[in-house]
């Protein structure tokens, strides 16, 4: 009858001495082996059932080797992996840049800028009020209106058949600084060049 052993399951050194390490299931040396943390099978015969130290041919109490926890293979990522990791970025970066070329297409900015207004200019003026007039640009498309800025503010707009604001509400005396902006759609065109008109001063 054979005694049992007390030598619990686990990875121990291998008594063979062909691998590092062998799983002992408690009974028995198994052929599952273990060099540089990376597990294996030995392909040859497994080592005696009987502990290292043991009478030759005599079952026997296996020696209580040091406690060691059984290792743990590293992942390592094939070139197959590494190939299907790289083909899966560059199709999301595909994807993407089909996304960013639509929208731009599709935004404002994508379409065609009008035309700058031309030879703006300024008729009737008094003190507190200026007419403001120009040229519809040369070139691009319809516009659609126009907007008045004063000193770098809007105040006001015209249908894009219209070619003349009146600026009323002004200081008598008073210099201020006028350009137009076409409007196709969204888009705005380059403002015009300005004009510097001063208010008349009030009648005596």
């Amino acid at each position: 009858m054979t005694t049992p052993t007390m030598t619990p399951a686990g990875w121990y050194p291998d008594p063979s001495l062909r691998h590092e390490y062998r799983y002992w299931d408690g009974t028995v040396w198994t052929p599952d082996v273990s060099d540089r943390g990376l597990p294996a099978t030995d392909p040859e015969l497994r080592p005696p059932t009987n502990p290292p130290g043991a009478p030759a041919g005599l079952p026997g109490p296996s020696p209580e080797p040091p406690a060691l926890s059984r290792p743990t293979a590293a992942p390592v990522a094939t070139r197959a992996g590494r190939r299907r990791w790289v083909v899966a970025v560059i199709a999301i970066v595909a994807v993407l840049l089909v996304i960013a070329g639509l929208v731009i297409w599709a935004a404002p900015w994508g379409s065609e800028l009008p035309g700058t207004p031309n030879a703006v200019h300024q008729q009737a003026r008094t003190s507190t009020s200026v007419l403001v007039q120009w040229d519809p640009p040369a070139t691009g498309p319809t516009v659609d209106r126009y907007l008045i800025l004063r000193d770098g503010i809007e105040i006001g707009s015209v249908p894009g058949t219209v070619t003349s604001y009146k600026d009323t509400g002004l200081t008598a005396n008073t210099v201020y600084e006028y350009r137009v902006v076409a409007v196709s759609g969204d888009v705005w065109s380059i403002p015009s060049p300005s004009i510097v008109v001063k208010t008349l001063l009030p009648p005596i």
